[in-house]
């Protein structure tokens, strides 16, 4: 009996350091999950006011972030929703940063360096959730925040629209082919709720691309009037010189 004791003893400790080290490792976790999260919004300010250095900055202290939760020890399905939130994170900003180059700066990026591989180690889930969500975030910060920065005209934030859209849609239709597969295969999140599932947010940022889709046929028809009504008003005061030309001619003639 007393070798029996000694083994659940010696069991018992095994367990109780594993266990131990294992909520160190899950605490840790989450202060890095949360690190990420912090980065990323340093990131965007940073990429609001196009100070590159800072977001340079930023993707390297992510990714070791990143590379320093791999090595923590957690059990597998906490582990597997903590960096499925953390791997979204990080590839939303990525994609946020390189989609805003395209925009303004196309043609000195390759997104194709985002896609999932050794030195960008996500899964395909992780990059799926974060592309998504890149398309939201785009649009908050390409046509709001830099549109009322930048005071852009009319003509300039329909350009920018259409830029935007144009490139969005690519995403979109690339994404949409996803959509009915096995949701445990693409979804990234296990949070309760159709807005939580891949499909649901697929179907959310559609609705958003729907909306500007629409904004910008109505900023189409605007301008289209504006231009309308300018060569209109041109016209009549050309017309009203031409009388008013006119009415000097004869008066002059009446005096003679």
């Amino acid at each position: 009996m007393s070798g029996i004791k000694e083994a659940f003893s010696e069991l018992g400790t095994s367990f109780l350091k594993l266990f131990e080290d294992q909520r160190k490792d899950f605490g840790n976790g989450m202060r890095l999950n949360q690190s990420i999260r912090d980065l990323s919004k340093k990131g965007i300010k940073a990429l609001k006011v196009e100070d590159w250095q800072t977001i340079e900055d930023v993707k390297k202290e992510i990714l070791s972030v990143w590379s320093e939760m791999s090595k923590l020890d957690v059990p597998g399905d906490l582990a597997w929703q903590r960096d499925a939130e953390s791997g979204q994170e990080m590839v939303e900003f990525f994609m946020v940063v390189a989609w805003y180059q395209c925009l303004f700066y196309e043609g000195k990026v390759d997104l194709s360096k985002l896609l999932p591989n050794k030195e960008f180690d996500v899964t395909e889930p992780q990059w799926l959730k974060g592309a998504v969500d890149s398309v939201s975030e785009l649009s908050k910060v390409v046509l709001e925040d830099h549109v009322l920065d930048h005071n852009l005209s009319a003509r300039e934030y329909q350009q920018l629209l259409e830029k935007y859209l144009s490139k969005m849609q690519n995403l979109v239709d690339f994404l949409d082919q996803f959509e009915t597969i096995y949701p445990m295969v693409v979804n990234n999140s296990r949070r309760r709720g159709f807005t939580n599932t891949f499909r649901g947010a697929l179907g959310r940022i559609k609705g958003l691309l729907s909306l500007h889709k629409r904004e910008l046929i109505r900023l189409r028809v605007d301008l289209e009037l504006q231009e309308q009504l300018k060569k209109t008003t041109e016209q009549n005061e050309a017309l009203s010189r031409q009388v008013l030309e006119l009415i000097e001619k004869v008066t002059q003639l009446i005096s003679k």
